[in-house]
């Protein structure tokens, strides 16, 4: 199954639920409506794991220069990417899935300079 149908599959599940939550109301609905958010976050990860963006796309995210990109792969410094068709002049394009670029982003988020200062030394 894709992730795109297992997100669908999940989302499907969550609806179904409604109903019964609806109809129960009172104390009883909170263990329907966990399990409502986790069918629903479950379908999020699918679906967020089924995305993709290409360089230009991320150049354009985060406001660089594909050129930028094509060194953070050169040198590792930048998140994961893939190529779907291989490597090679032939091969597929790079492609970075959404779930990558949002860790990435969350890893290099700071609160001061100083943050990003030390983890530069490392």
């Amino acid at each position: 199954m894709t992730h795109h149908e297992e997100a669908q599959e999940a989302v499907s599940d969550a609806l179904a639920l409604l109903p019964a939550v609806q109809a129960i109301g009172g104390e009883a609905v909170e263990p329907l409506i966990k399990k409502l958010i986790h069918k629903l976050h479950t379908a999020e990860s699918h679906l967020k794991a089924s995305i993709c963006l290409n360089p230009v796309q991320l150049a354009e995210r985060w406001n660089l220069t594909t050129a930028t990109l094509d060194n953070q792969r050169a040198n590792g410094s930048g998140p994961l990417f893939f190529k779907p068709g291989g490597r090679g002049k032939r091969g597929g394009k790079n492609l970075y899935r959404i779930s990558d670029v949002e860790a990435y982003e969350q890893e290099n988020t700071f609160n001061s300079t100083t943050q990003v200062q030390y983890r530069g030394a490392r």
